[in-house]
Parts: structure tokens; C-alpha cells; sequence
């Protein structure tokens, strides 16, 4: 039997995002027709959205793997955060993995098993974007309702006016999805938490910071500090931050000025 894909798919995806498009994908390569819906105009209409994150060999990566993206995602990826240091309050290290120090490298050489390299947000969506067939993926249709129809069937109406009949219904659509209340009455609660991240770039010719304990009076303020190769230190302030400290990092940032 034939069928329109764009208004009869067997399995309908609701939302572009990461977790929409590898199942897009990962079904496509293995023969099963499915179609994504997203609210966005196109692809540009929130590509400067978005930071990064790191992707694991047995998890992420082995998503990418499987569909053929690996050399893709090792052009594009590059390892951060594979330094570790836990300090206490005065900032004595209490346990440090990964990195070098005097007396060598602080742990056994890491393969790709051991690592989890960091990837930009929208690279990774148009990774995966390019790697599907366009008319799989279904441009301004934000998901305006959902009606049963029985037997595991849904009609999805769209608020462009197109309407569109399901086999299998997933929900891809983020915190706010339209699709979870079909499945669940809970909703997103915001919980009165923050927080911030604040770059502090190294100046001059040398990239160190700190003059010997960076990673120490930083993480003595702010409790947990991540180092770039570029140099750069990247302070999380969170509601656990003094604020004197809070007002030095910006201090610092927005001046350039280097501490010790």
C-alpha cells in the first residue's frame, strides 16, 4: 500500500532537535519510514542557539557510530574537560585524574574508549540534518493538538493548518512537549536555580594562570573551575558562589587582569 510520508507517516516525530533526528536516522538506514515535524521555519531560525556537549564512546558516540557519522564527529569534535582536580574550601587537592604535573602525566594514557570529546550543539544537529533525505523532516509544522484515534493511531494537527495521521507517536519536543501529556500530567517546575559560566582568558605570551594554582584559588571561590587548552579558565557560579567572589570573576573578566 502507498502512503504520503509527510501526512500519513507510520512513525511521527515531533521536534528537530538531537533525539528526534538520530531516531530519524537510525531508523532511515534501517529501512523503516518515519518523519520529523519541527515548530522552526528551517534549520537557521536557531542555529546560533545552544552550547556544547560531550559525547561518550558507549553512549553518543556509539549512536554516531552505528549510523556512519564517527569520522564525522571526530573532524568536528575536540576533547575538553579531561582534567579533573577536587579541592576543598581552602583549596587543597584531594583528588586529580587526568592532565600532567611535575612528575608526569596525572593518569595512564587515554584511548577514545576513555574520553568524552566535546562537540558544538549545532554542529552535531547538522551533522545528523545532512544525513537524512530533506523531505523526512517537515519544516513550520508546530504541533497545535493531538487527538486518539485508537489502535495506537493519533491525528496530529498542526497550527499551519496541515493535519497529519500516525501509526506510532514520539515525542521529541523538549521540556514543554506537546506530546507528554498523553502520557504523563507532570509538567516542568523552574526551582529558583542559577547559574552562570564565566570565561577568563590568559593574557600576554603565557597561557598559565595563576602563577602555580589556578585550578586551586579559583575552585577556593567558586567550586568548580574548568581549564582550556587555549589557557582560558571557565568559572561555574552558582548559588553556592560568595558573592565577593562573584564580583571578582567579573571584575577580572571584564578587565583582563590576571590573578597572582
Amino acid at each position: 500500500m502507498s502512503f504520503n510520508t509527510s501526512t500519513q507517516p507510520p512513525i511521527a516525530i515531533i521536534g528537530c532537535g538531537l533525539g528526534g533526528l538520530a531516531l530519524l536516522l537510525t531508523l532511515h538506514r534501517r529501512g523503516i519510514p518515519a518523519t520529523v515535524y519541527e515548530r522552526d521555519a528551517s534549520f537557521d531560525a536557531r542555529a546560533h542557539l545552544g552550547g556544547s556537549l560531550d559525547l561518550g564512546w558507549k553512549s553518543g558516540q556509539r549512536a554516531l557510530r552505528e549510523n556512519g557519522l564517527q569520522d564525522e564527529f571526530d573532524k568536528h569534535s575536540r576533547p575538553e574537560g579531561e582534567e579533573m582536580r577536587i579541592c576543598d574550601s581552602t583549596g587543597k587537592v584531594h583528588l586529580k585524574l587526568g592532565g600532567e604535573d611535575e612528575e608526569g602525566p596525572g593518569g595512564p594514557p587515554q584511548g577514545k574508549e576513555d574520553i568524552r570529546p566535546e562537540i558544538d550543539r549545532t554542529v552535531l544537529r547538522k551533522l545528523l540534518l545532512d544525513a537524512v533525505p530533506t523531505h523526512l523532516v517537515q519544516w513550520d509544522h508546530a504541533l497545535s493538538s493531538v487527538r486518539a484515534l485508537g489502535n495506537g493511531q493519533h491525528e496530529l494537527t498542526f497550527a499551519n493548518g496541515i493535519t497529519a495521521t500516525c501509526d506510532l507517536l514520539v515525542g521529541a519536543d523538549g521540556a514543554h512537549s506537546r506530546v507528554r501529556p498523553l502520557l504523563s500530567s507532570a509538567t516542568p517546575q523552574f526551582l529558583g536555580v542559577n547559574g552562570a559560566e564565566i570565561s577568563l582568558a590568559p593574557s600576554g605570551g603565557d597561557a598559565a594562570w595563576g602563577r602555580g594554582a589556578p585550578y586551586e584559588s579559583m575552585c577556593a571561590m567558586a567550586g568548580r573551575v574548568a581549564a582550556k587548552a587555549n589557557g582560558t579558565l571557565e568559572v561555574c557560579v552558582g548559588p553556592g558562589t560568595p558573592q565577593a567572589a562573584i564580583k571578582r570573576f567579573g571584575s577580572v573578566a571584564a578587565s583582563g587582569e590576571r590573578e597572582g
